[in-house]
This record gives C-alpha cells, sequence and structure tokens, in this order.
C-alpha cells in the first residue's frame, strides 16, 4: 500500500520529499574519471537544492 496509498496523505509533499534539497560530489579517486563530470556539474547548478563538492587534500599528500 505505501504512503500513496494512505487517503489522508498530502501527495503533494510526499512527492516533495522525493527530491533531494541537497547534492554532494566527492572528486577523489574514479568519480573524477566520470567522463560527463563537467555536464552533471552543469546541471546541479541549475538547480535551487544546495550543493557541495569535496575532494581529498589528504590524498594527494599521502606517498
Amino acid at each position: 500500500m505505501g504512503h500513496y496509498g494512505d487517503p489522508n496523505q498530502d501527495k503533494k509533499k510526499l512527492d516533495e520529499s522525493l527530491l533531494p534539497s541537497h547534492y554532494a560530489i566527492s572528486l577523489s579517486g574514479e568519480p573524477t574519471m566520470y567522463p560527463k563530470l563537467p555536464k552533471l556539474i552543469k546541471h546541479l547548478k541549475s538547480l535551487e537544492a544546495t550543493k557541495s563538492i569535496f575532494w581529498s587534500q589528504m590524498a594527494r599528500n599521502q606517498t
């Protein structure tokens, strides 16, 4: 049945709850090899949600 099967639930709020309000990208290792990364970042910038990009400074300093 789920939440959508409950007639007492607000369908608009349920729909909104499925949309992320924050996106995060980790730029260390293999994720940076994703060929569509620039396109993904451009798309995320067009959204109203908050965005963060993380990278590992430690990974660069390790020998």
